[in-house]
This record gives C-alpha cells, structure tokens and sequence, in this order.
C-alpha cells in the first residue's frame, strides 16, 4: 500500500530528515522521496512517475536536508518532467520558456 502524501507545509525537518521514504504534495505535484546507500552513507532522491517515466534529483545527505533543499529539488524534478516552471519570486508559470 503506497503510504499517503503529506503536505510540505506540515512537515518538520525531523520528518525530512528520517531516513525513511515519505511521499511530500506540492501544489505542483506529489514527490517521492527515497534514502539510498552509497558508500555506507544514506543520500536522498526526489523521484516522480510520469506516464512510466521515472525523474530522479539528488536531494541531499540525509540528516542535512532542509525544506528549502526539498523545495528546490522537486522544482527540479518537476522542469525536468515539463511540469511547472518557477521562478525565485515563489510564483509558478506552466512551461516557461528558459532564459
């Protein structure tokens, strides 16, 4: 059973940081994301499906990522999927051009 999405504004930097995978919403879309081991050291990813497609971005080490580390790299991930775009003001336009 997939577990269920929080809200990003709900979470803590203690939740963010778990080490355990969690599911975070955006009104932008819904993220996974996922520990990996890499050289006996736990690294997140943000991942996202998109018609079969998986989109991963390095998040960051676990125990060192902030919201505005999970904020970012699901922006990312989402450009990289043609969802929205955003630009530094926080405001989101769908499928800004870049430059």
């Amino acid at each position: 059973m997939a577990k269920q999405a929080r809200l990003f504004g709900e979470l803590t930097e203690t939740q963010i940081n778990s080490g355990q995978s969690y599911r975070v919403s955006f009104s932008y879309g819904t993220f996974s994301v996922v520990p990996t081991c890499i050289g006996g050291h736990l690294y997140y990813y943000v991942h996202k499906r998109v018609d079969g497609q998986l989109y991963k971005v390095y998040l960051g080490k676990v125990g060192k990522v902030t919201k505005e580390d999970l904020h970012e790299a699901t922006m990312k991930v989402s450009q990289k999927y043609g969802g929205y775009a955003h630009d530094r003001s926080g405001r989101e336009a769908n499928n800004l051009p870049d430059g």
